[in-house]
């Protein structure tokens, strides 16, 4: 726009330094608009001599046309905004990192949820920093320190189902594409399984016809992430015993759950919803919204892997890791059938979906 003259010191919260124009045309046509900003140095008198420098962010705002809420929070700038979401209240935000939205409500816990699975691609060639992932976090300081993550290896798409050797023992990540749970009960029985237009496999619905390409966004299946990828991780060489490791594949500002050692996210949720052991009650349904999303087992043959029972069962990685018996990880599982486990422990090497929790 032109004509704006009011000048702001560089803020530290987001500071609104322009507004479109009465008539404005903001649809198509509107492409290739431009905004001017002007820049001024004061120096007093008493300015210690130096060499300055800063950051200024811009966050350029669609107006809402009524099709969908409008995106003006960063995820990654929650420490900003997270005080202005009120108990029961959902809003949108977005991840600066690959500008995918997802819906944010402030649960019964008195924490702040992401209400949708997290759906970020691993790359390895990004730059995860402090700045836009949730590593190096400093518990005492209540801050990032300075740190980065060149992970090891990517997320695959629906097309590459090559593995390599690893078997969990390295961090991995599958993209299926753009699919929906449908929120349809889980057919129990062939029948049932044709009835909805399913395929019969032996003892489950083939997924693929449990699930869409357009669907309730709340419900979107998301990535599927070993526990290793979940914790932004490329080997167990850093882990000694049982611990919560503090670090993860959530945006900056988020955390996975913890789960099982320190404290408790999925089972304080669970208490929150007065949800018992034994009975998933509603969690599947608004505000939580956890999905039946299935699983990617890894213990399936390489060329015959693929995600199994969507639509019954559900499960979401904690930072939790266990050491007993076995070197298992800790998640919260259910299933249409009822079952309720907050805190489940199972083998790292599947991949399961994320929810991410503000810290």
């Amino acid at each position: 726009t032109t004509g704006y003259n009011a000048f702001h010191e560089v803020p530290n919260e987001f500071t609104k330094v322009a507004t479109r124009l009465a008539g404005t045309d903001v649809g198509q046509n509107a492409t290739g608009s431009t905004l001017t900003s002007t820049y001024a140095a004061y120096i007093s008198k008493t300015q210690v001599a130096d060499t300055y420098s800063g950051k200024v962010k811009y966050v350029l705002v669609h107006p809402n046309d009524g099709a969908a809420p409008t995106t003006t929070l960063i995820m990654q700038d929650v420490g900003t905004w997270s005080s202005s979401v009120t108990a029961g209240q959902e809003v949108i935000a977005m991840d600066a990192r690959d500008n995918k939205t997802y819906t944010v409500a402030r649960l019964a816990d008195g924490n702040l949820w992401m209400t949708q699975n997290l759906d970020h691609d691993i790359s390895t060639t990004f730059n995860y920093t402090n700045e836009n992932t949730d590593i190096g976090y400093n518990i005492f300081a209540q801050a990032y320190d300075t740190t980065s993550w060149n992970p090891i290896s990517a997320t695959h798409n629906t097309n590459d189902k090559t593995w390599g050797n690893s078997f969990g023992d390295a961090p991995e990540s599958y993209d299926p594409g753009e699919l929906y749970w449908n929120g349809e009960t889980w057919p129990e029985d062939q029948v049932n399984c044709e009835s909805v237009g399913g395929v019969w496999n032996n003892d489950w619905c083939n997924y693929a016809d449990l699930t869409t390409s357009t669907g309730n966004m709340h419900y979107h299946l998301g990535n599927y992430y070993n526990w290793l990828a979940a914790v932004a991780m490329d080997n167990f060489n850093n882990l000694n015993g049982s611990v919560d490791v503090n670090r993860s594949i959530c945006p900056s500002g988020w955390r996975l759950p913890t789960n099982g050692i320190n404290s408790k996210s999925f089972q304080f949720l669970v208490d929150s919803l007065n949800l018992t052991s034994g009975s998933n009650g509603n969690i599947q349904d608004s505000p939580t919204y956890f999905v039946y999303n299935g699983l990617f087992d890894s213990d399936l043959p390489l060329s015959n892997a693929e995600i199994n029972q969507v639509g019954f069962y559900g499960g979401y990685w904690s930072s939790a890791f266990y050491y007993g018996k076995t070197s298992d990880s800790y998640l919260i599982e259910f299933n249409a059938a009822g079952s309720l486990d907050a805190q489940k422990h199972s083998s790292p090497k599947i991949r399961l979906n994320i929810r991410c929790v503000a810290r």
